[in-house]
């Protein structure tokens, strides 16, 4: 491992062995390269604050032992914009949006999952895909914003009742599309990227393989949400892992065992 193997805002820490990470590209196989990387830092989270990932732990992971400038601020989304965590390429900082801790109060797993979403930007190195006069910026903000979601979406766990001043990415009004290009957004396998890193993290295939292996009745609901309960995650994240794997099939609101349960994919 070299220096050039290692995020640029990560090659300042010396107390940790980090793991290399591959040049930024749409092309990396999730399986083979994201899930071994996001485990690889899991890995260094549970040495040092165990099992299952908190978020309060995670706040400390990302200042105390990376160095990473963190903190809480009130983070201004224009209409239609989640911004519940924030990555600053440059700098390294990582900024929680204040404006949603009352809902990370209720669901820290809300809170770990997103600074997670940041870590995987950071680990997959996709600040480099942005040079500094191309660095989106939002009406309201004094600062570029690297990483925009372009994707109609909600966070893990949080349904649109919960999160009701929330809307799709997809319909921003017109005064944000006039100001904001397409192209300026994050692309869609970027946010893709940096959500199967923190699915990955959060529920590393090891130990998944290890609860399964008690055996599970996945023709109903009830598993997934007994699954999500021991990696203290939501259900939803749960299911994202459990489908990508293969350990499930799910069609319309019915579930069975995937085409993998039961079988053991190699930990790469």
């Amino acid at each position: 491992m070299t220096p050039d193997n290692i995020p640029e805002v990560l090659r300042h820490v010396r107390s940790l062995t980090l793991p290399a990470s591959p040049p930024s590209s749409q092309f990396l196989r999730h399986i083979e390269v994201i899930d071994p990387l996001a485990a690889a830092y899991a890995d260094l989270y549970h040495t040092r604050h165990g099992f299952p990932v908190q978020a309060e732990a995670l706040e400390r992971f990302l200042e105390l032992d990376f160095g990473l400038p963190y903190g809480w601020e009130e983070i201004v989304e224009p209409e239609g914009v989640h911004i519940l965590a924030q990555h600053e390429p440059r700098s390294g900082a990582v900024h929680a949006n204040a404006l949603y801790a009352d809902l990370f109060a209720e669901y820290s797993y809300l809170l770990a999952s997103a600074l997670l979403h940041e870590l995987g930007h950071i680990a997959l190195r996709h600040g480099e895909l942005y040079a500094e006069d191309t660095l989106p910026f939002l009406p309201g903000l004094n600062a570029p914003g690297s990483f925009l979601h372009r994707t109609a979406w909600l966070p893990w766990g949080i349904s649109a009742e919960v999160l009701k001043h929330a809307v799709k990415v997809a319909n921003l009004d017109q005064r944000v599309r006039d100001f904001l290009k397409p192209q300026r957004f994050e692309p869609d396998w970027v946010y893709q990227q940096a959500q199967r890193f923190a699915a990955a993290f959060m529920i590393p295939n090891g130990r998944l393989q290890e609860h399964l292996a008690e055996g599970w009745d996945f023709t109903s609901w009830r598993p997934v949400y007994e699954l999500a309960r021991r990696f203290a995650t939501s259900s939803s994240m749960m299911r994202y892992r459990l489908e990508q794997l293969g350990y499930i099939s799910v069609q319309g609101n019915v579930i069975s065992p995937g085409p993998h349960y039961g079988k053991q994919i190699p930990l790469l």
